[in-house]
């Protein structure tokens, strides 16, 4: 998810043990120099993303106090984070953590595309095996090149 993603779920997102996605929140000025909040999702239309059940179980305790329109993520008077505040927060948590610093969006879109093509690897494995006729996935490895 992008960070304005994030920054725009709202409690009645939560579907089913995932998060749909049909907005995101993109910072703008008006003619004044007012800051303004417009909603779209860049790509449009609307994403589902399946939560694993532990963080699910971790989402519903944190908005078992929140209103069904509230933002899952926000200040303590309800009112969403600003462009900055998820990006300050992952830095402060690489450095602490002593890890290379890359961008928030980097590393979430890229985390989930190194998930979808595990996933897709281990698919592909369990096909080749089972098309090959091996009871043991090492017999396939002599076929696969990686």
């Amino acid at each position: 998810m992008r960070p304005g993603e994030v920054r725009a779920l709202q409690v009645n997102d939560m579907i089913d043990g995932a998060l749909k996605v049909w907005n995101a929140f993109s910072d703008h000025k008006d003619y004044a120099g007012n800051r303004i909040l417009k909603l779209y999702r860049k790509s449009g239309g609307e994403v589902t993303y399946p939560i694993p059940l532990d963080l699910w179980h971790d989402l519903q305790k944190h908005v078992a106090e929140k209103k069904s329109d509230g933002f899952i993520f926000a200040h303590e008077d309800g009112s969403p984070f600003g462009p900055n505040c998820m990006p300050r927060a992952w830095k402060k948590a690489c450095k602490d953590a002593k890890v290379k610093y890359i961008p928030l969006q980097q590393a979430s879109r890229h985390s989930m595309a190194s998930q979808i093509m595990a996933e897709h690897k281990k698919k592909a494995i369990d096909e080749i095996q089972k098309k090959l006729g091996h009871s043991n996935k090492q017999t396939q490895k002599a076929y696969v090149i990686e």
